[in-house]
């Protein structure tokens, strides 16, 4: 790093500053993300009471690691604590982190994850963030995924659509190389931290059951990894290959993902798609599929100005 952002004292009523060592269990607390981060930031920001620093108002990081395009660049974490937001904290922490970034010559700070529409997506914005990509949420049921999928593969078929060779079959069992290839390229995902996410996930019995990959020894067409959710199975990531993108890779992964829900007795499950992926967005839509939310990544372009403004209101 070519030198870090100076810490300041933001206004009144807080202070902004390097952590200590000694507040790094805090930090972590705040942003528990970045436990399992591929490399630790290497200085954790923090806010808090001017004559109280063990009592955190809200720290950020970044994870010195390069991330993909559309737009490539360090990933940021930022939190406030609930009780202490819209007084301008977040908005000195994410100054400092995104002066961080620049001084590593790096070109762009993304958020850390995709948000729904609410106060953080308001933030991003008006920290003067765009819209990086977005990610779909639907819901889909089998007894209107199933017909639907039998039909449209059918159809593909009849039409000599589908090349041949090509086997679905658990994702397990078809090499990471490939599928890390594609999934970091289509996700804006970093290598080392994307291998290690997908092993662990994989390591779990029912998401090894539920996911599927496309594969004829020697190409991969399309893969999917899903696992448990909260209240349904989840379809955590789907993508076809960009030679593959007609739309048969995709539907040949929904109806055998629809038959192994089916084999687990489930009948719902939720899955999302990337926009910049057009054939599985097509395909939920041809299915029924509820649309649940759209969350969106976030990308703010550096170098940047000052970016704390004391005479504006800004959710944080």
């Amino acid at each position: 790093m070519r030198g870090g952002a100076a810490t300041v004292s933001s206004r009144e009523g807080f202070v902004v500053a390097e952590a200590r060592a000694d507040q790094t269990t805090a930090v972590l607390a705040l942003l528990p993300e970045l436990i399992e981060a591929v490399a630790l930031p290497t200085r954790f920001l923090v806010a808090h009471l001017p004559d109280r620093p063990s009592s955190l108002l809200g720290a950020a990081a970044c994870a010195p690691v390069i991330h993909a395009a559309p737009s490539s660049g360090f990933r940021g974490q930022c939190r406030v604590l609930e009780g202490y937001r819209r007084q301008g904290i977040g908005r000195a922490l994410v100054t400092l982190l995104a002066a961080d970034v620049a001084a590593w010559d790096v070109a762009h700070l993304l958020s850390w994850q995709a948000e729904a529409e609410g106060p953080a997506a308001a933030f991003l914005r008006a920290m003067g963030f765009r819209v990086n990509f977005g990610i779909h949420h639907f819901i889909g049921d089998y007894t209107t995924m199933k017909p639907v999928c039998e039909r449209m593969t059918k159809a593909l078929r009849r039409h000599g659509r589908i090349p041949p060779g090509f086997e679905l079959l658990p994702l397990a069992q078809v090499p990471l190389e490939p599928v890390l290839a594609l999934h970091c390229d289509e996700f804006n995902a970093e290598p080392a931290a994307a291998a290690l996410a997908i092993e662990r996930a994989l390591a779990d019995p029912l998401t090894c059951r539920l996911s599927l990959a496309l594969w004829d020894g020697l190409q991969l067409a399309g893969y999917v990894l899903a696992g448990q959710g909260a209240d349904m199975p989840e379809v955590r990531f789907w993508a076809s290959d960009p030679a593959h993108r007609d739309g048969w890779a995709a539907m040949l992964l929904l109806e055998g993902y629809t038959d192994v829900i089916a084999a687990c007795g489930l009948t719902q499950a939720r899955f999302a798609c990337n926009d910049r992926n057009l054939a599985p967005l097509n395909i939920a839509r041809k299915i029924g599929a509820r649309l649940e939310s759209v969350r969106s990544g976030y990308v703010l372009d550096l170098p940047v100005p000052d970016l704390v403004d004391h005479d504006r209101d800004v959710p944080a």
